[in-house]
């Protein structure tokens, strides 16, 4: 595709995303399978068109009265391959000399002797005035600024406690979970706490109906320091070793400045509460063969970002006799908040019934997505202290950002099964959805699919190989999926986006704020087919012992 795509990632039957994915509690988790062809994916609609990866938590056993469970589990890490730097200040001296020549020259004949000397007495100091212009500093240190910034070790603790059991009437499965990670950075250290939970119960009222509820919560806290982004890591690696962290008197260097002292005068929080539940209904219309299952969710999400700034005013000397210099970076404190809401609603009806060597099934239901998203940020320089950082507390020019979203997809769905003598399989799939993100004409469309199969094994010219083969399937499918998530929220309507600061034309009035001309919109945009096709081949021999699969895709 050329839009891309990913994964569609379904919990027990619910879609979620993949940051909700990566914190929820692997303890709780049973099962993980990946659906990959067309056919299997297609019934989980607008979201499939790149596959499926079907996540079941657990739930009670029948015959448990009641089984608790509790591990707890201690990590420890370690940087991996870091780049080797070269310490020695001659040769990273005299490199430096060699190539900045005709140019410039970084350091002199005298800094190359000085460094000398200092190997034959390493009492000398490390940092002295330069020999061409005494007012500032020359540095020919040899720092390794990962291990001035990072810990060698980081330490991971998990603790979980589960309970679980079931009667003839009813299951229960309840999970709690602790973890914290310690990240490796020495100064402001980064720490994120984690706390699951997880309560699953199905009750049979009678035969014919079944009710159950999945509800689960996170809570997840992780404060880093402000100034700690992805550029740090290179930022520590392109640094020149010959710099120190500090002068001679104790004043920050301009480099001890920028990636030790920022670190620690600046912090973010961020604070996030996930709650979500399920309920779910079977009614057997006719035991084992017709039967009506419907569910709904509800999960909401807040996120609260506290961040403050206080590195403009961190001061280093370049020079014995120089002025303090400072960062002049930023000093301001902000406040994000953000809100997700989203709902689902599946029904269907589910027909399984068998004909002597004929067994035929038929599933035919309706699904809808909901979801609301809502963010506001602001912020406000000039912090006046950071013992106490507010946005209230900040005298200097102030901004706001908001963004509110909404989307929603709608669809009927069917599958048709058809199973000969447990040999030959023919399956047929189609979706009729329909996405908030296209006009009105263009929203809805059809994405059909159909798979073959063959169990060659249980054909009697295979009975001669009964002894070690177990299992020999072969399968085909072909499919047409709809992809929608790649698209704009509001590919039909034509936006123009309002700039904050002031243009660059001045009017009799003075500046003012300006919007860019809307971009061209094109009416007819609508669903992207994605279409895949698939053979495959399973197998398995000498009695299961050895299993696998092949599959080709296109």
């Amino acid at each position: 595709s050329i839009n891309g795509g990913s994964p569609l990632i379904v919990i027990d039957g619910i879609p979620t995303e993949t940051a909700f994915f990566s914190r929820m509690n692997s303890s709780d988790i049973e099962s993980i399978s990946v659906l990959k062809d067309a056919s299997s994916a297609a019934i989980y609609g607008a979201k499939a068109a790149y596959g499926v990866i079907l996540v079941t938590t657990k739930k009670g056993e029948k015959g448990e009265k009641i089984n608790v469970d509790f591990d707890n589990s201690i990590t420890v890490r370690k940087l991996g391959r870091m780049p080797k730097i070269v310490k020695d200040p001659y040769i990273q001296a005299s490199y430096k000399k060699i190539m900045g020549k005709p140019w410039y020259d970084l350091y002199s004949d005298e800094d190359l002797k000085y460094i000398e000397k200092m190997k034959e007495d390493p009492t000398l100091p490390n940092v002295i005035p330069s020999f061409s212009n005494p007012e500032y500093y020359t540095y020919l240190g040899n720092t390794d600024w990962f291990s001035e910034i990072y810990d060698n070790t980081g330490i991971t603790h998990s603790h979980n406690l589960s309970l679980s059991g079931a009667s003839e009437k009813a299951s229960y499965y309840i999970g709690m979970e602790y973890m914290q990670e310690r990240g490796l950075l020495k100064i402001n250290k980064d720490i994120m706490d984690r706390y699951n939970f997880r309560s699953k119960v199905d009750f049979k009222v009678a035969d014919w109906l079944t009710f159950g509820n999945n509800t689960s919560a996170l809570y997840y806290t992780y404060k880093r320091p402000s100034s700690f982004y992805s550029w740090l890591f290179n930022r520590i690696n392109d640094t020149n070793t010959l710099m120190t962290v500090k002068n001679p008197d104790g004043s920050w260097t301009k480099e001890g400045a920028e990636l030790i002292g920022s670190l620690s005068e600046g912090e973010a929080q961020t604070t996030e509460l996930s709650l979500q539940s399920q309920f779910t209904m079977t009614l057997a219309l006719i035991k084992n063969v017709l039967s009506i299952k419907a569910d709904a969710t509800a999960r909401l999400g807040n996120r609260e970002t506290e961040q403050w700034d206080s590195d403009m005013n961190i001061p280093y000397k370049q020079g014995p006799n120089l002025a303090d210099e400072y960062l002049g970076w930023v000093d301001m404190a902000q406040l994000a908040k953000e809100r997700d809401y989203y709902t689902s609603v599946n029904a269907y009806i589910d027909f399984t019934k068998s004909f002597g060597k004929h067994q035929v099934s038929a599933l035919a239901g309706f699904n809808q997505e909901y979801n609301s998203h809502r963010y506001m940020r602001g912020e406000r320089e000039e912090l006046i202290s950071s013992s106490l950082p507010s946005v209230e507390l900040a005298t200097g020019s102030a901004r706001v950002r908001e963004d509110n979203y909404e989307w929603a997809t709608r669809g009927g769905f069917f599958r048709l099964n058809y199973i000969y003598n447990n040999k030959y399989i023919f399956e047929a799939n189609g979706r009729y959805d329909g996405s908030s993100r296209f006009a009105k004409g263009n929203r809805w469309g059809f994405f059909p699919s159909a798979s073959l199969g063959w169990n060659i094994y249980r054909e009697k010219f295979m009975e001669p190989a009964a002894d070690f083969l177990s299992n020999l399937k072969l399968r085909v499918s072909y499919g047409l999926l709809g992809n929608q998530a790649d698209a704009g929220l509001y590919t039909f309507a034509s936006n123009m986006s309002l700039n904050g600061g002031l243009g660059g034309y001045i009017f009799s009035d003075g500046r003012h704020i300006y919007t860019n001309p809307a971009p061209v919109i094109d009416p007819n945009t609508t669903w992207e087919k994605v279409e895949s096709k698939n053979i495959g081949l399973d197998f398995s021999i000498f009695r299961d012992r050895i299993w696998g699969s092949v599959d080709v895709f296109r």
